[in-house]
């Protein structure tokens, strides 16, 4: 009988130890590559998450150009962030399979809580080197999910594959107003986590970011943008970070850019019509000196729209709808519906979005400047009709626009190029 104990006994230890090794070899097998994705030995590793459909991605350690990808180290304020979890499953739960209900948003973020280990900064991580170009290295970690059966990636902390065309729109604007290359300057108002700038930032040019407390060391988006530029070469001198604009003194535009000779170029995102009107308020001087101002008008409504552009004209600026426009798999131009449609989830005028064509070849997520945009166009925008013609659809339906200044090059490359009131291109 103790005889046939000790069998047991052996024979039990035997079969843990063989299942503990199973376990090892199977948690240490090679990740294999993601669909679509793992050029020149470059591959994404999914992270098991708990949630059907939502999925959390490791960056490749390994870039394309088969270089070693930078570290990018969290600060102690982001590993313990008790807000991003929160914030993403408001903004994006449908893109990860959830609705808008209360009761969902607040599963995905208990979930995202609970799991934040998986999907969060809370140990350094791989930068992800961007499909743009030129590309950049980026801190943000994708997480991917579907919507109405479409791959849908959102890029932590705030950042989706259909929103990124609002950056790419940058630098093409800039080769408007320096079509040799060369470097220049850009006021990004309302630079949010910094991905607008960022493209700026690897075409060369310097920027200044404002937005609120981004002065202030215990921001979140000052963490989040300090993570990308100390990854990159050369980017930490052509930054700089300020607070919210102020309509006059220090902290307004005229203030902080005093000492700027030239602006080339003026991006405002801020969402309402009173931050709207600060900026403005204390920009009198600068604007003598900008050639461009990109401006998303969406909550000013029409109204609004030929308000700025009456007050716009009498400082020396024409206005113009921006119109982005990708190139298509067959290398036909198609626009990018975001600018005037007024679906911003809509890439293509067909109805494809980046989610359907990302999932006709097969990839599980939309990497970090795949489908940007390759060229822009400008529309100029006449008449304040009050009545069916073409400016009311723009001034109706388009939520970019940009201002020209007259009397510069820049105008004379504009209207070469797209034509102005007098004799229209498009």
């Amino acid at each position: 009988m103790r005889n046939i104990l000790r069998f047991a006994k052996r024979r039990r230890v035997a079969v843990l130890i063989t299942t503990v090794l199973g376990l090892f070899v199977l948690y240490n097998r090679p990740k294999a590559p993601v669909p679509g994705l793992g050029q020149g030995g470059s591959t994404f590793t999914a992270r098991s998450h708990p949630l059907p459909g939502v999925t959390c991605w490791d960056n490749p350690k390994i870039q394309r150009s088969g270089a070693t990808a930078p570290m990018c180290n969290p600060t102690p304020r982001l590993v313990h962030d008790d807000h991003m979890w929160q914030t993403i499953a408001t903004d994006y739960s449908p893109m990860l399979g959830f609705s808008h209900s209360e009761s969902d948003v607040q599963y995905l973020a208990d979930a995202l809580q609970r799991h934040r280990g998986e999907c969060f900064y809370l140990k350094p991580f791989a930068a992800l080197l961007t499909q743009s170009s030129p590309p950049y290295n980026i801190c943000q970690r994708m997480i991917s999910g579907a919507e109405a059966g479409e791959p849908r990636t959102i890029y932590v902390p705030s950042d989706t594959s259909e929103s990124i065309a609002d950056a790419d729109c940058l630098p093409l604007l800039m080769r408007l107003v320096l079509p040799d290359g060369k470097p220049g300057v850009v006021a990004d108002v309302g630079a949010s986590s910094g991905n607008t700038a960022f493209p700026l930032l690897a075409n060369g040019h310097t920027v200044h970011l404002y937005e609120k407390d981004l002065d202030q060391a215990d921001n979140d988006d000052r963490a989040f943008i300090h993570m990308t530029v100390t990854v990159n070469l050369g980017w930490t001198n052509r930054i700089h970070l300020h607070g919210l604009v102020a309509s006059s003194g220090p902290r307004s535009l005229d203030g902080t850019l005093a000492q700027v000779e030239r602006l080339h170029l003026l991006k405002i995102d801020v969402d309402d019509i009173d931050p709207e009107n600060a900026v403005f308020d204390g920009a009198v001087e600068v604007l003598q000196r900008t050639d461009l101002v990109q401006i998303e008008m969406i909550e000013t409504g029409v109204t609004g729209i030929w308000r700025r552009q009456k007050y716009m004209d009498k400082a020396g600026f024409d206005l113009y709808a921006l119109h982005g426009i990708v190139t298509d798999e067959n290398n036909q131009d198609v626009e990018h519906a975001a600018y005037c449609s007024g679906d911003a989830a809509i890439l293509w005028k067909s109805g494809e979005s980046a989610g359907s064509m990302a999932g006709a070849r097969g990839q599980t997520v939309v990497e970090y400047g795949a489908y940007s945009l390759t060229s822009v166009q400008l529309e100029a925008m006449c008449n304040q009709c009050d009545r069916s013609c073409r400016e009311l659809n723009l001034a109706t339906n388009c939520r970019e626009f940009v201002f020209v200044r007259r009397g510069t090059e820049t105008a004379s490359r504009v209207q070469a190029h797209f034509g102005n009131c007098e004799q229209k291109v498009l």
